[in-house]
């Protein structure tokens, strides 16, 4: 009986690198590329900004505008959202996990996302209101 590849996974060098922090920068890379792309299909839509320990995306369309703002703590990514058409402001706290499935994997509001399906949920008010 031979070992599969399933029973040998190494998840603890797959958990070291599903951290927090990790996270934290391949959202980073991601809303800046989701940014780029946005503003290749609408020029001047959207702004991205960097910071020490945050990142944020606005939006610079039209009179109002709308924005995320990502921060990282020890073991949460904690997003401010601000919908100023709808005078709405949303607080997502984001933890990430290594799934049964070996995936790291987000946590928001209750649901178990891929990165990029965090981000579509945060990001899309702010980049396509």
């Amino acid at each position: 009986m031979s070992d599969s590849p399933a029973q040998e996974f190494d998840w603890v060098t797959a958990r070291n690198g599903c951290s927090a922090a990790t996270v934290f920068q391949r959202l980073k890379a991601m809303a800046k590329a989701n940014v780029d792309t946005r503003n290749g299909q609408r020029p001047g839509s959207a702004e991205f900004k960097d910071g020490e320990g945050t990142f944020a995306v606005r939006s610079t369309h039209g009179a109002t505008s709308n924005a995320a703002d990502f921060s990282l703590s020890a073991h949460v990514i904690t997003i401010q959202r601000h919908e100023h058409l709808r005078r709405h402001d949303h607080t997502f706290e984001v933890t990430v996990s290594l799934n049964n499935e070996g995936v790291c994997k987000c946590h928001l509001d209750g649901e178990e996302l891929d990165l990029w399906q965090a981000l579509k949920k945060v990001l899309e008010p702010v980049l396509f209101d």
